[in-house]
This record gives C-alpha cells, structure tokens and sequence, in this order.
C-alpha cells in the first residue's frame, strides 16, 4: 500500500527551523508549506487544507496558544503539534488542554517528529 503524501504546515518564526522542519518532512514523502509567523499561517489554512500543522509556542505578535485556539475553532480536525523551546511542563499540559495532539520540547528527535505525525495525521485511503 503506497503512503499517501500528508500536507504539513510549518508555522515557526525562525527559518533555520522551518527549513530543516521542510527538509525533513520532504525527505520523509511530506509535503510542506511555511508560515513566518501566525498570521501567516491562519491565512494559509484558510487557503488551502492541511492534515497536520507543526507550531511553534514562542513567536512574536501572535504566540502559538493564540494560533492553536484560532486553529481549533476554523479547522478542529486539523491535528497540531506544538513544539517550544521551554522546558516548561505547564507550556505542554496548555498546548494538550488547548487540543494540541502533541507537545516536544527543542531540541527534540526527528523521530519524536514523526511519531507525533504519524499518530496525529490519517492517511486517506
């Protein structure tokens, strides 16, 4: 059975980690879209359907709980995962309160990544 290609949007204010965010997604038979920050990425999910979004907490403007909120009333079967660099429990037990799927902490394993995909993202058959 061939995998069918997930749409994934990276929202992150940081373009080193939305590049390797896309880098990795590409490689792993994903396709991806990025998002500077939140506005960006709600306009984009206005635009276009994805099947998972990958936010990052800490962004400038609008943080990644304001985004997720916006995201769980527009679109509440998109599954998202947060991704923050703070340490902080509170920040992930926000995030899964909030209706995230999954919370890592940066660094995080690529492979963290993927399981939280894998178990947030349905394929379409």
């Amino acid at each position: 059975m061939e995998m069918v290609k997930q749409n994934v949007l990276i929202i992150d204010d940081d373009p080193d980690v939305r590049t390797v965010l896309q880098t990795f997604l590409n490689f792993h038979g994903y396709t991806s879209k990025t998002a500077e920050n939140g506005w960006d990425g709600l306009k984009q999910l206005e635009d276009r359907k994805f099947d998972a979004v990958i936010l990052d907490y800490m962004m400038p403007g609008m943080n990644g709980l304001s985004v997720l909120r916006h995201i769980q009333r527009r679109v509440p079967s998109t599954p998202v995962v947060m991704i923050t660099g703070h340490a902080d429990s509170e920040v992930a037990a926000l995030a899964l309160a909030e209706g995230a799927k999954a919370c890592l902490f940066k660094p995080f394993d690529c492979v963290d990544l993927r399981q939280a995909l894998e178990g947030s993202v349905c394929a379409v058959s």
